[in-house]
């Protein structure tokens, strides 16, 4: 994966106001990557880490955060990696 398809997606996702229509980016996205490129391009996407606020992040990112990485694993091909 190039970082330009990294870039261009990020700039993608926050152009979109759509909820749904910037998860199947992402979900489109990471299903592209190679073994060992998802990591580095999660942590690409998701920027700086931020320390979220006492009593922990709000409810609908950790909505959103199961929601992007279940369709994630659920869209993998079991032969992705062979």
């Amino acid at each position: 994966m190039l970082l330009i398809e990294l870039a261009r997606t990020s700039a993608a996702v926050a152009a979109t106001p759509a909820r749904l229509a910037k998860i199947a980016q992402l979900v489109e996205l990471l299903g592209r990557t190679e073994p060992g490129e998802a990591e580095i391009a999660i942590a690409y996407l998701s920027g700086p880490a931020i320390r979220p606020p006492p009593g922990g992040p709000p409810r609908a990112v950790r909505a959103l955060s199961g929601r992007v990485v279940g369709s994630f694993h659920r869209n993998r091909s079991p032969h992705h990696y062979g």
